[in-house]
């Protein structure tokens, strides 16, 4: 509705937008619905302008442009609309989805903070073929920070339809996949990045915003689909198992049903063996507080925060994840309140989250489908800070988000300013940054995982398994850490279930923020199998327990991944066909678990938890831990052997005094699988 108001201010005289119809289950009932549409869209003085039909999603989309006259009446009358009586059409939906904000780059500030380093291109030397693509908008190919490291396919040149200026989007999360943040000395990725544009910049709205986004001609779903299985021709991009989206559509938050998109990107991964990183969405809406102005310039800083924390969580239900973030088979990534920027407070500016663990204030609050866990991971978005939108002392508190390329944030490529000659930088913040700086993760375990089997002669995964391997060892890492406390202290006195209940939809799975997942080290061993599984069977591992831990107290930690795609079955109320789920652990590392809700756990396509202990028990030498994964069907007939991959890691305390590397390794001389 909000849509169809703008576009009739901006005074146009036919208006597009996509209707989506119900899913027949022929093609000659499809057909036949499509046509009654397109008769009715003619007799109004509209046009059909794309149609997109695929049953294995159950989704069947039309894109039409209608006059004025038409959306009029939908806005003010539609019980004598004749497209709102129409039984055929199931929803409404704005076109330009995934819109993103071009901002303004000419300004002092950002000219303050633009590397004069870049006289020209880094020296990248010869790089391996990508292993992560990112569908986005166009990048700054010659960019310093990016020239010769980027494989564009551009098919149908929507380079053309850039100005350089206006190529943000796609040359920041480019920038951030190569090189992580731009100050923060890590070193860029040895692969280069395969680039696939989905976005277009639109022309200036009603406020003379413009944005990059999904062609208003096209049909996201339809765009997507082409995009993906373009990559899989290409032998550029042969070796690609990742695929980044750090795109959401704003006019779809989750509820209740999975979306046009999350279906697609279910699908894909499902018959393509593909992992796809998406983010969970900004909600960059002002934030009303519960007192004025006055009462919170006068607050300490606990009761800021609180009151700020108090406030986003009341209006969490405004602040879901964004289609396509309910995607089941996806690695979902929300953004923490981190990055490694220098910056000192300034005038105005207000920091609203006191923790680098916790979620920051515009990252989307999960859950997913069927209480799944959502998103799963949180990876550093950058902190984002915000002012008072009304200094009245009496008036009722409200923060804008502030939008700057200033500091804080993470420091990436940008397009050219004004009179510089050469690539700039800036500071960006949100679930776009997290989902990139995931995306790069994936791709330095993916290169791991490769050198590491070729070292010990052992055939990498391949296939679904290598991108499953990839998105175990990815949500390995991720722990709540200190936020379960850090949020205790902005908001005491509450029952422990309440902090949990908020962590689980804020921060998933939790903070990746360890090298678990990357590399072993002498107290920490890491293991990694995968298999196909079919329905009613299981499979049971043995991991061999480091024999001089017996009798010795101290902490100890026990992390199990378990990861898969399942097919779907989108017309079932139970959508996903495959539960796979591994059986609890050994009790000796069970005094304490993470915490997590162990049902939620087993909602998804990822189980990841975390066993403690800290009593001695005697063992002997050859015992092991065992673990049992199991399938069962769930959403239909399941005939489907479904692949899979599973990360155990065993932590032990440095007082402990037992090197569980090499004493685990040394038992490792045969597969652990048990038959």
């Amino acid at each position: 509705l909000d849509y169809w108001r703008d576009r009739l201010m901006m005074e146009d005289e036919s208006i597009p937008f996509e209707i989506e119809l119900w899913p027949r289950r022929t093609a000659e009932a499809r057909a036949e619905a499509f046509n009654k549409i397109s008769r009715l869209v003619t007799n109004a003085g509209g046009s059909c302008v794309r149609e997109f039909d695929l049953a294995d999603i159950a989704y069947h989309g039309v894109l039409i442009e209608a006059p004025r006259s038409t959306v009029k009446s939908l806005l003010n009358d539609a019980a004598r609309s004749v497209l709102a009586r129409e039984d055929s059409i199931m929803f409404f939906q704005p076109c330009g989805q995934a819109s993103i904000p071009i901002p303004e780059l000419v300004d002092a500030a950002h000219s303050s903070i633009t590397s004069t380093r870049y006289s020209k291109a880094e020296n990248v030397g010869v790089l391996a073929k990508p292993n992560v693509a990112i569908l986005d908008g166009v990048p700054l190919e010659n960019h310093p920070a990016l020239a010769g490291r980027l494989v564009v396919d551009d098919p149908d040149d929507w380079a053309a339809q850039y100005e350089a200026k206006h190529r943000c989007h796609g040359t920041a999360m480019a920038s951030l996949v190569l090189h992580g943040p731009r100050n923060s000395g890590d070193p860029p990725l040895t692969r280069q990045l395969y680039v696939r544009p989905i976005l277009q910049p639109g022309p200036p709205d009603h406020q003379g915003q413009r944005y990059e986004q999904i062609p208003p001609n096209s049909l996201p779903v339809d765009v997507i689909r082409t995009a993906v299985e373009r990559i899989l021709q290409q032998p550029e991009a042969s070796d690609v198992c990742v695929v980044n989206l750090s795109v959401c559509d704003s006019s779809s938050p989750f509820d209740v049903a999975v979306s046009p998109w999350a279906r697609l990107l279910d699908w894909l991964a499902w018959k393509y063996g593909l992992l796809f990183v998406v983010s969970t969405g900004n909600h960059a809406d002002d934030i009303e507080l519960n007192m004025t102005v006055g009462e919170f310039q006068a607050a300490d800083e606990q009761e800021k925060q609180g009151s700020i924390l108090n406030a986003l969580l009341a209006d969490s239900r405004l602040r879901r994840v964004l289609a396509p973030a309910e995607s089941l088979n996806a690695i979902t990534v929300g953004a923490s309140h981190a990055d490694e920027s220098d910056y000192s407070p300034r005038p105005g500016w207000i920091d609203p989250i006191c923790h680098a663990s916790l979620g920051n204030a515009i990252t989307s609050f999960g859950r997913g489908f069927k209480r799944s866990v959502k998103p799963d991971l949180v990876f550093p978005g950058g902190r984002q800070v915000f002012s008072l939108k009304n200094p009245t002392k009496t008036q009722p508190a409200v923060l804008t988000a502030v939008h700057s390329y200033l500091p804080p944030g993470h420091l990436v490529a940008t397009p050219t300013l004004g009179q510089l000659t050469h690539g700039g930088e800036g500071f960006i913040r949100g679930t776009s940054c997290a989902a990139a700086l995931a995306s790069r993760r994936a791709s330095l375990i993916d290169d791991a995982i490769q050198e590491d089997m070729g070292r010990v002669r052992v055939n990498a995964p391949a296939g679904p398994h290598r991108a499953l391997a990839v998105k175990a060892l990815l949500a390995h890492g991720a722990q709540w850490g200190s936020a379960e406390k850090a949020i205790r202290g902005v908001l005491p006195d509450q029952k422990a279930d309440v902090y949990k209940r908020i962590l689980e939809r804020w921060v998933g799975y939790g903070v990746v923020a360890t090298q678990r997942g990357l590399s072993c080290g002498n107290f920490l061993a890491t293991m990694i199998g995968w298999d196909n599984i079919e329905r009613d069977k299981s499979i049971e591992y043995r991991i061999p327990l480091p024999p001089s831990l017996s009798g010795k107290i101290g902490l100890r930690r026990l992390i199990v991944t378990l990861a898969w795609f399942s097919p779907i079955n989108p017309r079932h109320q139970d959508y996903r066909r495959a539960r796979l789920w591994f059986s609890p652990v050994s009790s000796s590392f069970r005094e304490r678990g993470d915490g997590f809700d162990w049902q939620a756990t087993r909602r998804g396509t990822l189980q990841h938890q975390i066993f403690e202990g800290q009593r001695a028990f005697v063992f002997q030498a050859d015992e092991s831990i065992k673990l049992q994964v199991n399938c069962t069907e769930s959403a239909g007939r399941l005939q489907e052997s479904i692949p899979f991959a599973l990360a155990v890691s065993i932590e032990l305390a440095d007082q402990i005094g037992v090197l569980a590397y090499s004493e685990i390794s040394n038992k490792l001389r045969v597969p652990v699988r048990a038959s």
